[in-house]
């Protein structure tokens, strides 16, 4: 999509945003609202980009969302790592069905507190969805950061990222492990799919998961986001293609078209602030 089209889209959103809200003042009533879409139970925030979105076309990226469906089958295992609020956890333990399971790892309070919400609202999807505030990181004894970005605020707010203009919200509770040991202390077998989103800290996440990649061969829906990432190794975009290209997996758009793997055409491919949803696909051997 063009970024003129891109910022059509966003004025038109936040227009209706504007709208709804000021109609519900007029009215007497909250920004907070318990609602039901696409057959899920939600309690959203109607100043927040993701609850809105939820609100008003009922789910957020829905073209992730059926891409992630997708690759699901009955009893399967998937992890939606960088979780929030559930956007895509429900949908996906739904799909799993009552013999599969969705492990979700989310460390900020803002999105454990949430998920659990809008989890418990929908009681039939409770024994399939294991919430974990936890910060997968490339090492065991990698410290624990004070806030991670887990808010798109409708408005303004003070301290957006510059690349993908999220808030940080504290991580108070949460632990730090690695993806393998994580899978281990869980006694996670197999995994079929992984959802990884964490504005940034994609190297961290797969640096220590590498057991689970060689070992599940999960195929993956992963944000390109390269202005999300840092300037410095070992965390640039570059380092992520990297490890994917390391990790044997190829790179597909959501409609299975080839991407190529390789960060300078890919930057070429997303400008500017700009993000690509892609599919992560195993090969051979890594």
């Amino acid at each position: 999509m063009s970024r003129w089209l891109r910022s059509i889209r966003w004025r038109a959103f936040r227009c209706a945003n504007v709208a709804v809200r000021v109609c519900r003042r007029a009215a007497g009533r909250e920004a907070m609202v318990a609602v039901r879409r696409q057959g899920l139970n939600w309690r959203l925030d109607l100043s927040e980009t993701i609850d809105f979105s939820i609100y008003l076309a009922g789910n957020f990226q829905s073209e992730v969302v059926a891409a992630l469906v997708g690759l699901v089958r009955e009893g399967d295992t998937l992890l939606d790592i960088g979780a929030n609020v559930g956007a895509m956890a429900l949908p996906a333990a739904r799909a799993v069905g009552p013999r599969g399971r969705v492990v979700c790892f989310e460390p900020t309070v803002f999105g454990v507190e949430k998920l659990r919400t809008n989890l418990a609202l929908n009681p039939d999807l409770v024994g399939r969805v294991d919430v974990r505030q936890v910060q997968l990181v490339d090492r065991g004894d990698a410290a624990m950061p004070a806030g991670l970005y887990a808010r798109w605020p409708m408005g303004h707010a003070e301290g957006r990222h510059t690349g993908h203009h999220g808030v940080a919200e504290s991580c108070a509770g949460a632990v730090s492990m690695t993806l393998d040991d994580s899978c281990a202390a869980l006694a996670l077998s197999r995994i079929a799919v992984i959802k990884l989103d964490v504005d940034g800290n994609e190297c961290g996440v797969l640096r220590g998961g590498r057991g689970v990649l060689a070992a599940s061969r999960p195929t993956m829906i992963v944000e390109l986001q390269p202005s999300a990432f840092g300037p410095r190794e070992p965390d640039r975009f570059e380092d992520f293609i990297d490890i994917l290209r390391g990790a044997g997996y190829q790179l597909r758009d959501l409609s299975r078209r080839p991407l190529p793997l390789d960060a300078q055409a890919l930057r070429r491919l997303i400008p500017g602030d700009a993000v690509l949803n892609a599919v992560a696909l195993p090969g051979g051997s890594p």
